[in-house]
C-alpha cells in the first residue's frame, strides 16, 4: 500500500494540474484580474487556490465520514462509481478544451478582454467565490477524492488540499504574472491554440485509462 500512495497522488496531481489549465472561470477572473496589474492579479490566483482548497477540504472530510471505502484497493461498486464519474469529467474536460480550440480557430482574430479595476481584496474574494462555487471542480473533487481514497487509502486523500494549493498557486499565479505583462500575454495568446489541443488530447488518454482499468478489474 505505501508503494501506491506516491503513485495515487501522482495521478491526482497531474490531471489536476491538467483540468486547471483548461480555459474556464478561474481562468478568465484571474486574467481579467491581471490586465488592471500583477498584484491585483496575484490576489486573484490566491483566492482561486484558498478557493479550490476549501472546496478540495471539504470533499475530503465528508469522504473520511463515509463508510465502505476500502482502502484495500479492490474494485467494489462505490470505487466503481467513482472511476466511472472521474473518467466522465476528465473525458468532458478533453472535449471542451478541443471545442474551445475549434472556436477560436473560427474567429477573425484575438478577442480582447475589458480592464476591470479592482482592489486586492475584491480581487481576492472574487477569486475565492468562483473557485469554491465551481461545480467542475467540485464534482472532480469528488471523484478523484474517492478514487484516491479507494486505490491508495485515507492518507492520500488527506494529503490532497496541499497538492490542490499548490497546482493552482502555481498555475494561477504564473498566469497573473503572464497576463499582466503585455509581451509576455501576446505569447500566450499565440501560443494558445496549440497548448489547448495538447491539454485537450491528454485529458481524453487520460479518461480512456480510466476506463480501461474499471474493464481490467471487472
Amino acid at each position: 500500500m505505501s508503494d501506491e500512495i506516491p503513485s495515487a497522488l501522482l495521478v491526482f496531481a497531474g490531471t489536476y494540474a491538467a483540468m486547471v489549465l483548461v480555459p474556464g472561470a478561474n481562468f478568465l477572473v484571474v486574467s481579467r484580474a491581471s490586465l488592471a496589474g500583477r498584484p491585483i492579479g496575484l490576489a486573484a490566483a490566491l483566492g482561486v487556490s484558498a478557493g479550490a482548497t476549501v472546496n478540495v477540504t471539504t470533499v475530503v472530510i465528508c469522504l473520511g465520514l463515509l463508510s465502505g471505502i476500502d482502502p484495500s484497493g479492490d474494485l467494489g461498486r462505490l470505487q466503481l462509481v467513482f472511476c466511472l464519474l472521474y473518467a466522465v469529467l476528465l473525458l468532458r474536460a478533453g472535449i471542451s478544451c478541443l471545442l474551445e480550440v475549434w472556436t477560436l480557430r473560427g474567429r477573425s482574430g484575438p478577442t480582447s478582454q475589458a480592464t476591470v479595476h479592482r482592489t486586492g481584496r475584491e480581487a481576492f474574494r472574487l477569486g475565492f467565490l468562483t473557485a469554491v462555487t465551481n461545480p467542475v471542480s467540485l464534482s472532480f473533487f469528488l471523484a478523484s477524492g474517492g478514487l484516491l481514497a479507494a486505490a491508495a487509502g485515507r492518507g492520500a486523500m488527506f494529503a490532497s488540499p496541499v497538492l490542490v494549493f499548490s497546482v493552482a498557486a502555481g498555475w494561477f499565479g504564473l498566469l497573473a504574472v503572464l497576463f499582466s505583462a503585455p509581451p509576455a500575454r501576446r505569447l500566450y495568446l499565440k501560443a494558445r491554440s496549440a497548448a489547448d489541443t495538447c491539454i485537450g488530447a491528454l485529458l481524453i488518454v487520460a479518461s480512456g485509462l480510466v476506463l480501461l482499468r474499471v474493464v481490467s478489474r471487472l
